[in-house]
């Protein structure tokens, strides 16, 4: 019953909401202006963007490889290349089937335990993770004026006043202090909470995925992996901002801004981001002052759009030459 639960999640539940999504973003939308949009935009930076999200997954698979050679195995670079776009293929199809389906397509090329491949992935994962954070910050950091017009907008005019601000950040000090030494003093009953367990064990897992970076054997080389890899996906959004007319005037900034709210979107259960990404990237752009209705939504279609045929085109190409490969070594 599960299982069945499970399954219907997957591949009912999620599609539709996904669909649902897109619909409701783009019903009201009226199609000649983002026909026009499409056809008048630059494709020769769609195709750099294009080059940039395939560079950024072979980053990904030599990343994963340097990751796996400590273990005592040394998978090829073309079959890892395999996996990780079987795996972004497989995790549109089914949401959540990307990451166990790269390490059985890499353990039966490679003959690569599947257990050990699945830690592997884990601390990948967790690296990506503190990359995210790091992104985060820089975007509030670089937005700080912006951040602080739009809560002197919105959120300081029913305070009443700059003593009032005072009061309210004093009380916000105030709470946390007394929440920190509450939480101290009842740190062991906390510690027996699941819910407080599961948060203490899943930051615990980026502490320990951190710590594990360190002792590779090429640690120098995987960090460079890993932020090439961020470049790449920052180029990406950056690069199509230039392909549309709309967005040519976003700077660094939006770019980031368009990454952390792209990757917010694709953790969404969604198949590929549909309908999750083509509601949160324009809402982040809106910040920048472009349209969400014309511009943003046109960005994002275009955007997406290129990532989906990456996927399925260099993404199907994978996932046909790993099973040939696999034929060989049985």
């Amino acid at each position: 019953m599960k299982k069945l639960a499970s399954n219907l999640l997957k591949k009912v539940v999620f599609p539709l909401f996904g669909i649902g999504l897109m619909y409701w973003a783009y019903h009201k939308m009226d199609m000649a202006d983002l026909l026009n949009d499409l056809k008048s935009a630059n494709y020769t930076w769609v195709i750099l963007a294009f080059l940039a999200g395939v560079t950024s997954h072979f980053l990904r698979a030599l990343r994963w490889q340097i990751l796996i050679e400590p273990l005592g195995y040394k998978p090829r670079t073309k079959t890892t290349f395999y996996a990780v776009m079987g795996a972004y293929l497989f995790n549109f199809l089914v949401p959540r089937m990307g990451e166990v389906s790269r390490c059985v397509m890499l353990s039966q090329t490679d003959k690569v335990p599947f257990e050990k491949l699945v830690g592997t992935v884990f601390v990948e994962r967790m690296v990506d993770l503190i990359f995210m954070i790091v992104i985060t910050v820089a975007v509030l950091f670089f937005q700080y004026d912006m951040i602080q017009g739009l809560l002197e907008e919105y959120v300081m005019p029913h305070l009443g006043g700059a003593g009032n601000k005072v009061l309210f950040l004093g009380i916000i000090g105030l709470v946390g202090i007394l929440g920190a030494y509450l939480a101290y003093r009842n740190r062991i009953a906390l510690s027996k909470n699941p819910f407080l367990k599961k948060i203490y064990n899943f930051m615990s897992g980026i502490a320990q995925g951190a710590k594990s970076v360190l002792k590779l054997r090429k640690p120098g080389l995987f960090i460079f992996h890993s932020v090439a890899m961020w470049v790449l996906y920052f180029l990406m959004a950056y690069w199509i901002f230039d392909a549309l007319d709309r967005t040519s005037h976003l700077g660094v900034a939006a770019g980031l801004t368009t990454v952390v709210m792209g990757t917010i979107a694709i953790i969404i259960p969604s198949p590929g981001g549909i309908g999750t990404y083509h509601v949160l990237v324009p809402a982040g752009l809106a910040l920048y002052g472009v349209d969400p209705e014309l511009g943003g939504k046109s960005f994002a279609l275009v955007s997406h759009g290129t990532q989906m045929i990456m996927i399925f085109l260099v993404g199907g190409i994978s996932v046909i030459l790993a099973s040939i490969e696999k034929k060989k070594h049985y």
